[in-house]
């Protein structure tokens, strides 16, 4: 990159970042304290508006604390089903299944309820189903129309209080322990295709560990790994790669660039096929599952390459930003998401970090440069979900980022050949070739992480903080970034894309 790019974007150009940090600290703060800050914000711009021509985000922001305040004390009122013993449901899955040391678990929306003796009545009730078991078939994805026996109970069955909350203010209403459970029909339309992949991968004839990492890292589907190699990834440091996250969209958008020619100089037709591969790339987000990971990378690539269609530069910070408050604007719960907590938190801390080591690191070989880059990027992104990951879980991984080093670029290369198999595997030749390639390199994978997992004081526990003190280290973290962003680093101001 060259050192023209490295110029420091002044805070006024990029307003969104700004407008989504107020509104995150008016959720995050105590109500009174928040609505005291934003107040005294305002007061103070006002003081200071004959002195300093101020930028327009100036005043908007600490309106954006207060709608963070107003999102914090609203609830999403729940539909409540009546609560029986036993029922039989109809319903759709609203998130894949998911393992956990005693089953499976997913997220429901019913289509009617039928308790004992009744007839069946309609109801759009939301909650948490629990069932020992995946179907004969093995997948249970996102957009599964299902029919379920069991007892129903309500959120009071959740043990867990912080988790229990989240479900209640996103209008969550109930639990549905199974005792059997029935697909009546896969996910229809863009959803189905996701399904058609998962059974290509499954049919693939690798080993089952093999074949399960596979789908969770190709489509996001983790229903079919077994918990002890969940464990394992977990323990290890590197489970964010069962998450389809920004390094799928990464590999997405190199393989379209590459595909389309978007790479070479504008000509004839280049515009109309980057426009067709902005659509092949939000394809991807019903493809692998919408989570909240995938979402924010596709918002800030389509913004990006949109930019660099209207020729203009896009600003990585402003992006981010924007992409935080698409998501908001569409579904403010959201905000109650720790998978959406934790993408947004290890992003920033890159994006506010990497700019002082890239100017570190200027003019050195690249043998020492790319290694320490990688190093770094692991770094900040751990420091930056630091917080949260104390916060929910009380633990952290020993050896997470020296695994992630080996850990990243094999799962780089068993994500591209997985999908060379969906799209090759039919093709004499080459298609066994990919295959045994992606079985290799999947047990690789594999066996990396349930040997890290059993070295000594490979998992701390025990480190549980709280809520304030989480605060209070998310905060010094964002001002440290902030610090070396914009007095130390150089860059870099323009998000490029391969």
């Amino acid at each position: 990159m060259s050192s023209k790019l490295r110029a420091k974007p002044l805070p006024s150009q990029a307003p969104l970042f700004w407008l989504a940090l107020a509104l995150v600290v008016g959720y995050c703060l105590p109500a009174g304290w928040a609505l005291g800050l934003s107040g005294g914000g305002l007061l103070t711009l006002l003081a200071l508006r004959k002195r300093w021509a101020l930028p327009a985000f100036a005043w908007v922001s600490p309106v954006a604390m207060g709608v963070g305040v107003g999102l914090q004390v609203r609830q999403q009122p729940p539909v409540v089903p009546p609560v029986a013993a036993h029922v039989t449901v109809w319903g759709t899955l609203a998130q894949d299944a998911r393992p956990t040391p005693y089953g499976y678990y997913s997220l429901l929306t019913l289509d009617s309820l039928q308790a004992d003796g009744h007839s069946a009545v309609p109801s759009s009730a939301r909650g948490v189903l629990y069932h020992a078991a995946l179907p004969g078939e093995g997948l249970l994805l996102q957009g599964s129309r299902l029919r379920v026996v069991g007892t129903l109970r309500d959120l009071g069955a959740i043990r867990n209080v912080p988790y229990r909350t989240s479900l209640a203010r996103q209008g969550f209403s109930f639990t549905l322990r199974a005792d059997s459970l029935v697909a009546l029909a896969p996910p229809a339309g863009v959803l189905g295709l996701r399904t058609r992949a998962a059974t290509r991968l499954a049919d693939l004839g690798l080993a089952a560990p093999s074949s399960a990492l596979l789908r969770a890292l190709v489509l996001g589907d983790r229903g079919g790994l077994a918990p002890e190699d969940r464990a394992a990834f977990l323990t290890s440091g590197t489970a964010h790669l069962l998450a389809v996250s920004g390094l799928h969209i990464a590999v997405v958008v190199y393989v379209l660039s590459w595909g389309l020619g978007l790479g070479r100089w504008r000509g004839r037709g280049w515009y109309l096929r980057a426009v067709a591969g902005l659509g092949l790339l939000v394809l991807c987000i019903p493809l692998t599952g919408g989570s909240p990971s995938v979402v924010r990378a596709t918002l800030v690539v389509v913004l990006a390459w949109g930019a660099l269609l209207l020729e203009r530069k896009p600003v990585a910070l402003n992006l981010l930003g924007a992409s935080f408050l698409a998501q908001v604007v569409v579904n403010p719960w959201v905000l109650e998401s720790l998978s959406f907590q934790l993408s947004y938190a290890a992003v920033t801390a890159i994006l506010l970090g990497m700019p002082v080591v890239a100017t570190a690191l200027e003019g050195r070989p690249g043998w020492l440069r790319y290694p320490a880059e990688l190093l770094a990027l692991g770094c900040w992104a751990q420091l930056g979900t630091l917080p949260l990951q104390l916060l929910a879980f009380g633990a952290f991984s020993t050896y997470g980022l020296a695994v992630n080093l080996v850990a990243v670029p094999l799962s780089s290369l068993v994500l591209l050949l997985g999908v060379g198999c969906l799209a090759l595997g039919g093709v004499p030749l080459i298609g066994p070739a990919l295959v045994y390639l992606a079985g290799q390199s999947s047990a690789l994978l594999l066996g990396l992480n349930r040997a890290v997992a059993e070295w000594p004081g490979a998992y701390r526990t025990g480190l549980a903080v709280a809520p304030w003190q989480a605060g209070l280290g998310a905060a010094a973290l964002v001002g440290l970034g902030l610090w070396l962003y914009y007095r130390r680093g150089r860059g870099p101001e323009v998000l490029q894309i391969a």
